[in-house]
């Protein structure tokens, strides 16, 4: 059975080809996810049968998936229109 805690955290692995078909902001809510990641498998925090059903995603940054997964993001984000924070777009209509 697969923890619903961990099914939330769990990130897919996806090819930059794939990553390139996302519109920024999905690309920043992966990057949100991967930040959220667990630093590492603890097995005193999670047992191998809980994480075994997530053996094909991201769980931990740890994980050598999650550097990779982590770059290839940024490569694309960097490419990317700026959106400025909420914040940010305020200031600018008021001028």
């Amino acid at each position: 059975m697969r923890d619903p805690y961990l099914a939330n955290k769990a990130v897919s692995v996806m090819a930059p080809k794939e990553l390139e078909l996302l519109n920024t902001r999905e690309l920043l809510s992966r990057l949100q996810k991967l930040r959220a990641c667990e630093e590492d498998h603890d097995p005193r925090s999670w047992l191998d049968e809980e994480v075994a059903p997530f053996a094909d995603m991201i769980l931990f940054k740890d994980d050598p998936r999650w550097a990779v997964a982590f770059k290839d993001l940024k490569e694309i984000l960097a490419t990317r229109e700026h959106i400025p924070r909420k914040k940010g777009r305020s200031k600018r209509r008021k001028n």
